[in-house]
């Protein structure tokens, strides 16, 4: 028994550091200004994928989540795969053959690639590395009910406190990014990006989150109790559920007030429609609704519902129309006209012209301008696409709708089984489905999701959420540090070999 439970408690600590360096993985992710440069992005995936592999060998695949897990992995080798080939020889159409006629004569040795930036291709996977990496190694770390919940509140709170952290220093050195001068989006806080859209659907996520927090921490309490006590007077009752509610409304009302300070256009309308739609998901979702028993039929108890779904609509209503006037400000001085969309004839043209195999990943800046139009204005340099689903037709081909269907397919079922099945864990659930609603359709007008920092946070609220849509109702299962001579059951690989020395 001795080396079982001393096998056990190496065991329980190595789980313990290897979470600590999960956390330091996305905090370093995003206040390194995104990961954006190529050392922090390569720091922070050699860091994600080494807290991944310790963590397979000390825990083994997650038993609830283990088909997203061989899922991600799997994409993350096709993705490899397919960028490898982009850097082979291919035949060159008509329009890349007329590019390379001139490199050739220079250079005659050099033959024409797939991919147009073969150089870079190491990079662009990293950038897809990282997030997956970190959300496998959060199906395994948090394969437990009680590990994901509080690891969703963690993250959560991680967004709040980036929230802080950012409207004070908008406040008192606008000028100033972290450590560094800001050079970019001067009048918009940042937060730890440089640009206002990332920062936009970053406090966006995070409000998300923050508002399903705390509205399920107020069903916990006792308003009567509560409202007796301030007229009467008395001891407080339930003093953790009224921290809780108090703490996570107050972050949720920061980070909206950072949402709308960054002064994006499509981040913070995209994320009053998410809240909206967060909030009639809470107000008329399972977890809220009395046993079949106790429902009582007719028009009174529907116009009720409906009645208290109004009121909390409208109370984000009320504060972005209140706190929205920056953003309106730049509806009216753009109008309609946006270079965003102007620019996705020239794409579509460059897309089709290296259709299907694609133009290689991080070659959107070297293949836009030639297809460049003038009448979408010839000021700044673009980079990216702000269009991710556009980006990724360029650079990846036909692999990219492949593997955008398939992601989608495995996300929309993780959610379907979520909603089908997890009553008590509901919030949470339509707390991540709204998320990623306002991910996705933010993607359509913006590049949030190809900076490293960002898709990582949003890596780590997703893997928490899928461990609890896919876990199934039934007993609450013991840990280990409460039982410590009975091991869990999804054994790690070390775990296994310490069992047989015993």
């Amino acid at each position: 028994m001795e080396p079982a439970r001393a096998d056990n408690g190496l065991l329980r600590f190595s789980r313990q550091a290897v979470t600590l360096g999960y956390w330091c993985v996305l905090v370093f992710a995003v206040m390194s200004y995104g990961a954006n440069t190529a050392l922090s992005l390569s720091l922070a995936s050699a860091l994600a994928c080494m807290v991944l592999i310790l963590a397979f060998l000390t825990q083994g695949e997650p038993s609830t989540g283990r088909k997203p897990f061989w899922f991600a992995l799997g994409l993350l080798l096709a993705l490899s795969v397919w960028s490898w080939v982009q850097t082979l020889p291919w035949p060159a159409s008509p329009v890349e053959e007329g590019l390379w006629q001139p490199v050739q004569t220079l250079a005659p040795e050099a033959q024409a690639s797939g991919s147009v930036s073969s150089g870079d291709t190491m990079l662009g996977l990293l950038k897809a590395a990282l997030p997956i990496s970190v959300f496998m190694a959060s199906l395994v770390l948090f394969d437990r009910e009680e590990r994901a919940v509080r690891a969703f509140k963690v993250v959560a709170t991680l967004g709040g406190v980036v929230a802080i952290i950012g409207v004070l220093q908008f406040a008192m050195t606008p000028d100033v990014l972290l450590l560094q001068p800001k050079l970019f989006y001067r009048d918009s806080l940042t937060g730890p990006f440089v640009n206002r859209n990332t920062a936009g659907t970053f406090f966006g996520v995070a409000s998300i989150m923050l508002l399903a927090l705390a509205v399920h921490a107020a069903t916990k309490i006792d308003r009567y109790r509560l409202l007796s006590l301030l007229n009467v007077g008395g001891r407080l009752e339930q003093p953790k559920e009224v921290a809780a509610a108090g703490a996570f409304g107050g972050l949720f009302l920061v980070a909206l007030a950072a949402e709308f300070l960054t002064n994006s256009r499509a981040a913070t309308v995209i994320t009053f429609v998410s809240l909206v739609c967060l909030i009639l998901l809470l107000t008329f979702g399972a977890r809220y609704r009395p046993p079949r028993r106790r429902r009582r039929a007719g028009w009174k108890r529907t116009a009720r519902r409906l009645g208290i779904a109004a009121v909390l609509v409208w109370i984000p209503l009320l504060v972005f129309s209140v706190l929205s006037s920056r953003v309106q400000q730049r509806f009216e001085e753009s109008g309609a006209f946006d270079p965003r969309f102007c620019a996705v004839h020239a794409i579509w043209s460059a897309t089709a012209d290296h259709w299907p195999k694609g133009a290689g990943l991080t070659s959107f800046q070297e293949v836009y301008p030639a297809y460049r139009e003038p009448a979408c204005g010839v000021h700044g340099i673009w980079d990216k696409a702000h269009n991710f689903y556009l980006e990724g037709l360029l650079a990846l081909g036909i692999f990219f709708p492949i593997a955008l269907i398939a992601s989608a397919g495995v996300i929309g079922r993780i959610f379907w089984k979520g909603f089908a099945g997890r009553k008590s864990r509901s919030y949470l659930v339509a707390a991540g489905f709204c998320a990623t609603l306002l991910v996705a359709a933010h993607a359509a007008f913006d590049f949030s999701l190809q900076i490293p920092g960002f898709a990582t946070f949003f890596a780590a609220v997703l893997g928490p959420v899928t461990t609890i849509c896919l876990k199934k109702n039934g007993p609450v299962q013991t840990s280990a540090s409460e039982n410590p001579l009975r091991l869990p059951s999804d054994t790690g690989i070390l775990e296994n070999e310490g069992l047989r020395g015993a």
